[in-house]
């Protein structure tokens, strides 16, 4: 009877940590886990969010890439230039991918190449902690609640990733960069239009 419930409960034992227990799909490092103050805490599911904030984060090695976050005017722009090129490799069978120079903080006035690696469609519900203002970054968030689960932008953003070409082994998760993308020359009255709507708010773009 004794070593029937002892087997019983190791068994058990053995299937809690089974269901506890977290597998990375890959190698690589961790950027972004839970914190001691964190255990026992509930995280909401996908299903509750459309934006949901990871729990982990797995950093691949020698690959790094950039958040970008960008208004409503300069996300249209970026996407139309893009959509452009597209239709200009379909018809020369060509690629003309805008050039992209980055910099980050601390490596001196050294630049890097970047390469667009994906576009949100929708806008960012919540901003990661770096970019925005309560971390010196580039986008105001209002004052954080117990409801929200991130920090909420104030003004409507777009999040635009861009993988780093050929990065430096200096180069850390989580440093600051600065991003200069090369667009197509647009006219005067395309410009016009463009300011006219940020000026205003317009939002006919």
């Amino acid at each position: 009877m004794r070593d029937t419930a002892k087997s019983a409960i190791d068994s058990w034992r053995k299937i809690q940590e089974e269901d506890l227990t977290l597998l990375a799909p890959r190698d690589g490092v961790v950027g972004q886990a839970p914190r001691p103050d964190d255990i026992g805490r509930m995280f909401e599911g996908p299903r509750e969010q459309q934006q949901p904030t990871p729990i982990f984060t797995i950093h691949t090695p020698g690959q790094m890439r950039v958040c970008m976050p960008l208004v409503t005017s300069d996300y249209n722009r970026l996407r139309e230039d893009l959509q452009g090129r597209e239709l200009k490799k379909l018809k020369t069978g060509k690629e003309d991918p805008p050039s992209i120079n980055l910099r980050v903080h601390g490596l001196d006035s050294s630049t890097w190449e970047g390469r667009i690696a994906r576009l949100d469609e929708s806008e960012a519900r919540y901003i990661p902690m770096l970019l925005s203002s309560r971390a010196n970054g580039p986008v105001p968030v209002a004052a954080p609640t117990g409801k929200s689960q991130g920090l909420v932008p104030q003004t409507q953003h777009y999040l635009v990733y861009i993988d780093v070409v050929d990065p430096d082994p200096a180069m850390a998760v989580n440093a600051m960069a600065q991003v200069k993308v090369y667009l197509r020359p647009e006219t005067c009255l395309q410009w016009a239009w463009r300011t006219v709507n940020d000026v205003f708010n317009l939002r006919l773009l």
